[in-house]
């Protein structure tokens, strides 16, 4: 009885001790997995915010529109101003001055001023000259023009031609193109005048060349013909077309 019962105690024991010895021991793996999800997500999400970083860098290129030539906007218009006969200091012209176009554009302050004087004898000479005032407040000359009749013992025309139509801006570069035309003869009957309007631009001259045009009856009229310059076939498109409407404008004598 007694060795049933001491055989019995040992038995508890050890079922007692293997318990506590199982409790001892680590916990399972499965109850690691966690951790291990945890720095999976954590490196996919690295890696996540590097492809969004790289896309961010990818679209950069777009966002950034590369360097393109803007085209240079114009940043005076070309205005017609009020011829004064006064000039100003630095300005001449030949003879007595006895007509004027004036105007402002890009480059600034310019007037086409037409004189006129005797020569010799029986001579007259017509002259225009294209100032422009520089930068610094100086006149400068751009070019100049010249109508000249050398001898004439019977009557003299020489007389230069403007209007509003006379300043434009038809190529659109703010650069303003001066327009005039002039008649020129000596004559002792009825009969046509030399013609011509010139179209000049920053130093550039086109020119309608022929006879003025005159009545000779209700019915009747003579002259009125001209012929462009060769230049036109490369001047600014618009040129030709304003050169004969003025020509049109002011061929009638």
């Amino acid at each position: 009885m007694n060795r049933n019962r001491i055989g019995y105690g040992i038995v508890l024991a050890g079922l007692a001790l293997g318990v506590t010895l199982t409790g001892c021991e680590k916990p399972p793996q499965d109850d690691a997995e966690p951790a291990e999800a945890e720095t999976v997500e954590a490196e996919a999400s690295a890696e996540s915010k590097v492809e969004d970083n790289a896309g961010d860098e990818e679209k950069k290129p777009e966002a950034e529109a590369p360097d393109q030539e803007e085209p240079v906007q114009p940043t005076t218009k070309v205005e017609q101003t009020k011829f004064a006969d006064t000039l100003p200091e630095g300005v001449s012209v030949e003879g007595k001055v006895v007509d004027g176009i004036a105007w402002t554009d890009a480059k600034g302050a310019n007037m086409v001023i037409f004189g006129r004087k005797l020569t010799g004898k029986t001579g007259t000479k017509l002259q225009a000259r294209h100032w422009r005032q520089s930068e610094g407040g100086d006149w400068e000359q751009v070019r100049q023009f010249v109508e000249l009749i050398d001898e004439c013992e019977f009557d003299t025309t020489l007389e230069p031609l403007t209007g509003d139509w006379s300043v434009t801006d038809l190529d659109e570069d703010s650069v303003g193109e001066a327009t005039f035309a002039w008649r020129s003869a000596c004559r002792s009957d009825v009969s046509p005048a030399t013609h011509k309007v010139l179209v000049i631009e920053d130093g550039e001259k086109y020119v309608l060349r022929g006879d003025s045009k005159m009545r000779l009856s209700q019915t009747e009229w003579i002259g009125g013909d001209y012929k462009a310059d060769p230049a036109f076939a490369t001047a600014p498109e618009g040129f030709l077309a304003h050169a004969e409407k003025v020509w049109k404008a002011t061929v009638k004598e």
